[in-house]
């Protein structure tokens, strides 16, 4: 029991010397061989043995490492929140389309009443000008009809001033369909505008989903890779507790070896 809660004590003794500030950083290769070195003179040092039989140890680094060794595992950050983020954004540009899609429907609405206005408007200016034509004619019997008969004269002068007040009536409700005609005008040239937005906001949605997606896979071959790296940095702790443990029975036997 001892032996164990001694090897586990100069296992963390390593963890904090690998990483000290438990940040995960990584070690370049000179300076884990450097750590190495100190940590196995310290373990030659505990069991006391001299430190000229302690500079012949060597640490086997595994095959296939690059110049920069993997932090140690506690350090790495899981993975089991980085999507959450990232369905968050995904959630969000969703509901945004679906957003942006209820408004492009409200817009087509408003556009399809302006336009049947627009004719109810024009069939109404045709049934005025109608009207204008058949008072005008009512004028020039009534005018036709006052020469023959002075009685019909009062008839004739009332329908002038009907006829006044029409053309009044007329020339305002002119007016008035060109300033609605001006007004619809402007609305549709607004609602071309926000059209044109809506799209670019569309296609900008549609490109940060397919960044997101191109992120997503990043973060995949990200996560394969530091998998890959806890393996290798798993087998490396395990070659260092086998070579501990070689160290250990080699010193118990030079140590057994003095003794006699």
């Amino acid at each position: 029991v001892t032996g164990q809660s001694s090897e586990e004590g100069q296992l963390r003794a390593l963890h904090r010397m690998l990483d000290p500030e438990a940040a995960g950083a990584a070690l370049d290769l000179p300076t884990f061989r450097a750590i190495m070195r100190e940590w196995i003179a310290s373990c030659q040092q505990e069991g006391s043995v001299p430190g000229d039989q302690g500079q012949k140890a060597v640490p086997r680094v595994p095959a296939g490492t690059t110049d920069t060794m993997p932090a140690p595992a506690s350090a790495y950050p899981q993975t089991s929140g980085t999507s959450h983020p990232h369905s968050t954004e995904a959630t969000g540009l969703r509901r945004h389309a679906e957003q942006l899609a209820a408004q492009n429907t409200k817009l087509q609405w408003d556009v399809k009443l302006a336009e049947e206005l627009n004719v109810h408007l024009a069939e109404e200016t045709t049934q005025l000008k109608a009207q204008l034509r058949c008072s005008q004619q009512a004028l020039e019997q009534a005018r036709a009809t006052a020469e023959e008969l002075e009685d019909l004269k009062a008839v004739a002068k009332g329908l002038e001033e009907e006829n006044s007040e029409l053309r009044q009536q007329t020339r305002q409700l002119n007016q008035r369909l060109v300033a609605e005609g001006r007004g619809l005008r402007q609305r549709i040239q607004a609602l071309s505008a926000e059209m044109a937005d809506l799209e670019a906001q569309l296609s900008r949605c549609t490109v940060l989903l397919s960044s997101r997606d191109v992120a997503l896979a990043q973060a995949g071959l990200r996560v394969e890779e530091l998998t890959v790296a806890l393996e290798e940095y798993d087998r490396a702790v395990q070659e260092l507790r086998l070579e501990t443990m070689r160290l250990r029975d080699q010193l118990g036997r030079m140590q057994d070896a003095w003794a006699m």
